[in-house]
């Protein structure tokens, strides 16, 4: 008899988008007003994980500090310089780790701020 590996993730913890930034600019005179505006160029389902010690120090040294680790299916075209937002936060992607059998993701996150309205940036003035 074959033994099968059957996938228990769930991803129900919440649904994450990916995207970018775009400036706010007047019609006629193409200047800059307001907030930068987060945009969404996709969404997933995700699951949080547990931080492990190795992925500490995968990122010690660097100025970003993993605050979050979550895992979704894997999505073809999503690039570490984008955008993620969850509920109403604003992070930056410092990794994401692809398994071999490119099945699943897991996504190294950094708090940027948060997002007013769910669209407006706002930075975070702690430093958590």
């Amino acid at each position: 008899m074959i033994d099968k590996k059957f996938n228990t993730k769930n991803f129900n913890d919440g649904l994450l988008f990916f995207g970018d930034f775009k400036t706010e600019r007047d019609e006629k005179t193409r200047a800059k007003k307001g907030k930068k505006k987060f945009v969404a160029d996709g969404k997933a389902f995700f699951e949080f994980e547990n931080i492990r010690q190795d992925d500490f120090t995968q990122f010690e040294g660097k100025r970003n500090k993993t605050n979050l680790k979550v895992s979704t299916y894997f999505l073809p075209g999503v690039e570490e310089s984008l955008k993620v937002k969850i509920e109403d936060n604003l992070y930056e992607i410092n990794k994401i780790d692809v398994t071999k059998d490119r099945k699943l993701m897991y996504w190294y996150l950094t708090k940027l701020g948060d997002l007013e309205d769910g669209v407006r940036f706002r930075e975070s003035s702690d430093e958590s």
